[in-house]
């Protein structure tokens, strides 16, 4: 019984399969190959990654400064510790670096002795000055008073000394006039006395430029020269009057 029950349901089966496959097969021959689209999707481009910051260097905490939020004395106090340090001291400038030039005063200064060839001379001759100590390199100002005139600028050697051809102006005044050498970057000063004479005296042309007390002297010296040959000869002749063998 159970043998034909199933002999049944199978027939039954084949009947419906080769039904729905009567009903298929006119719309598959009317429709024919049916192309079948596969669609891919694209694999995922992956996103940039941005790179960790570096972290922020630890500045050494300088004597004086706070923290404040976090951070060092000038941060932005949001407690990330971000900070900046206090800039060093500018390094001070060597000796002998170049400065600007000395203002030129009223007055000459006091200082060392300025060496000068002569101390006398008439306007728009030359005096040779010299002086040592000075700043290798750096400029020297030589400057005229009384009235102050500058008068040069010139550098001083590698051993640090001075030497220069200064020419008096044409119309300097006569007498008394100071030099004053001036160190751009050493400030030191020397100082030298000079005597100008009067190209209009007489007594300077008669004396060939030379100053009325030189020719004093030497006027002195040859009276004193010819009294001491005065007294020479008197005695001589003293001498030569006493005779021979007698006796006072």
């Amino acid at each position: 019984m159970s043998a034909r029950r199933s002999r049944g349901l199978l027939a039954v089966v084949l009947v419906v399969a080769v039904a729905v496959g009567f009903a298929v097969s006119p719309a598959l021959a009317q429709n024919g190959d049916t192309d079948v689209a596969v669609t891919i999707p694209p694999a995922p481009t992956p996103a940039p990654t941005t790179p960790p910051l570096p972290a922020a260097p630890v500045v050494p905490t300088t004597p004086g400064s706070s923290d404040t939020g976090g951070g060092f004395s000038g941060g932005s106090g949001s407690g990330s510790g971000s900070g900046s340090a206090a800039a060093p001291d500018a390094p001070a400038a060597p000796e002998g670096a170049a400065s600007g030039e000395p203002a030129i005063g009223s007055k000459p200064g006091r200082g060392d002795k300025l060496i000068l060839d002569r101390d006398f001379v008439m306007p728009g001759e030359t005096v040779v000055a010299r002086a040592t100590g000075l700043t290798a390199g750096e400029m020297a100002q030589m400057v005229l008073f009384s009235e102050p005139v500058l008068l040069s600028n010139e550098a001083v050697d590698a051993e640090g000394s001075y030497r220069a051809e200064i020419v008096i102006p044409e119309d300097t005044e006569p007498g008394r006039h100071t030099l004053q050498l001036t160190g751009w970057s050493s400030s030191k000063i020397f100082v030298g006395v000079l005597v100008v004479g009067d190209p209009a005296s007489d007594d300077d042309e008669a004396g060939g430029g030379f100053p009325l007390w030189i020719w004093w002297i030497v006027a002195a010296l040859l009276i004193l020269g010819l009294a001491g040959l005065g007294i020479r000869a008197a005695l001589s002749v003293r001498r030569n009057a006493v005779p021979t063998g007698a006796h006072p």
